[in-house]
Formats: structure tokens, C-alpha cells, sequence
């Protein structure tokens, strides 16, 4: 990546990334939740709206300042930055669903398989069926070694569409009984910098940035249009 390219990128982002060290992962100030459902919605916990965007400001900001080494590492196994993420905002005695891939034995979602209900201009889609359980950790070893061949020096178009792709297919697995969307932009911008074509600030991890229109293209992704309009979303997002 060019030195002009590489400090735009980082002046785009430090302007999201506020310094929040010490306070981004202490939830021991705030209201516990008495939530026990096995139906995880982590943006009902007290603190979510608090909590979520300074985790997020900062894990990114620490991410795009890793080496490449530690980028590709956090691509091949995003965990410890879910259990960072979600630290203290899951239900009461499931601590777990934090950083656990769905399917891990002798867990409390050894056998969670949630189905995706996207509401998109008002009208509910058919829901996309995830992974199964005992396929996740399977599928996501496979996916690990994908992303290690995630080549630099590519022209930009070429370079997201190999993005689109991996961005889908974590999706589709659905490692994770919520957070699979933050975790997913996370991973879309750390690819994008790892390839020397980084996103613009307008890609956020927090709130989502998808719009209706990318939602459906998304829904629709297993059709060459629905691949072609998610590419040229987040094209629009480059710098």
C-alpha cells in the first residue's frame, strides 16, 4: 500500500476511534441483565447502546494498526475478538456465548441453529438457513484456510470480489448465536486494509451500514445480480 493511501486510511479512521482504553471492556459499573432466554439479543442488554460503540471504535482501530501477521490472524479465527466484543452482554449463566462458535460441545449452544429473518422495505424474507451445528467448527477450519491464501497486490475489483465472497460465506456459516454481522464488517475492513485497498470511514461496524437494498442483495446473494449489487456496495465504501 502506498504511504499517501495509508495515511488517508488512518486519518478516515482515527476520527471514529476515540480513545477508550480502560472503559470499552468494563461492564462491572453497569446494570447486570436478568435476561435467561436461549434467544440471545445482545442490543436488549442496559448497557448495549453504551458499550457497542466504543468496543467497536477501538477494537477496529487496534486491528488496523496490527501487523499483517496479526490481521490474518484475527481473520482466521475472530473469537477472541467476539468474546471481547460481547464481553458481559450475554444472558444471565450463558457467559459462553461469547467468543463460542455455535456447535462447540458440552456448551450451552452445542445445539443453537438459528434461522435469519431479514425484514427488508417492510416485507419479511424467507429465512436463510445457516450451518448446522456439528458443520460449524468443520466449515470454519475450511474457511480459516481460505482466508490465509487472501492474496495483496490485486487491482481493487478483483480484490473485493474475492471479499464478497469470503464476507458470504462467513455468513452463511453463522459461526455465532449473535454478532455474526459486527464480526463480519470487522473482517470486510481488515481485509480491505490487508490488501492495500482499505474502506472509507462510511463502512462502520456500528451501526450496520447495509441498507435495504443491500439486504436484499444480500438475501439474494446466491444469484449472480444479488453477488454483483453487494460487490458494488461495498466498493462504494472503498477510499
Amino acid at each position: 500500500m502506498g504511504e499517501a493511501k495509508r495515511r488517508k486510511m488512518a486519518e478516515q479512521k482515527d476520527s471514529v476511534a476515540p480513545d477508550v482504553s480502560g472503559l470499552a471492556g468494563d461492564v462491572s459499573n453497569h446494570s447486570p441483565w436478568a435476561d435467561d432466554s436461549e434467544n440471545w439479543e445482545p442490543e436488549k442488554h442496559p448497557d448495549y447502546n453504551y458499550l457497542m460503540p466504543l468496543r467497536c471504535a477501538a477494537i477496529e482501530a487496534r486491528l488496523l494498526a496490527a501487523s499483517d501477521a496479526d490481521k490474518r490472524a484475527f481473520l482466521a479465527d475472530t473469537r477472541p475478538v467476539h468474546a471481547e466484543l460481547y464481553d458481559g452482554l450475554t444472558p444471565l449463566g450463558r457467559a459462553e456465548y461469547a467468543g463460542t462458535y455455535r456447535g462447540t460441545a458440552n456448551s450451552s449452544i452445542e445445539h443453537y441453529w438459528p434461522a435469519i429473518n431479514l425484514v427488508i422495505n417492510g416485507s419479511e424474507q424467507p429465512p436463510v438457513v445457516t450451518a448446522h451445528p456439528l458443520e460449524v467448527d468443520g466449515k470454519m477450519n475450511a474457511y480459516a484456510a481460505k482466508i490465509s491464501t487472501l492474496q495483496t497486490g490485486r487491482d481493487k475489483n478483483t480484490t473485493y470480489a474475492a471479499i464478497v465472497a469470503r464476507w458470504l460465506e462467513f455468513n452463511q456459516i453463522h459461526p455465532y448465536a449473535n454478532g455474526n454481522g459486527h464480526i463480519s464488517r470487522l473482517m470486510v475492513t481488515v481485509m480491505g486494509a490487508l490488501t492495500g485497498h482499505p474502506l472509507a470511514n462510511t463502512w462502520t461496524i456500528h451501526p450496520s451500514p447495509l441498507t435495504d437494498d443491500a439486504k436484499l442483495a444480500l438475501a439474494n446473494s446466491n444469484t449472480r445480480e444479488g453477488l454483483l449489487s453487494l460487490a458494488r456496495f461495498i466498493l462504494a465504501h472503498s477510499l
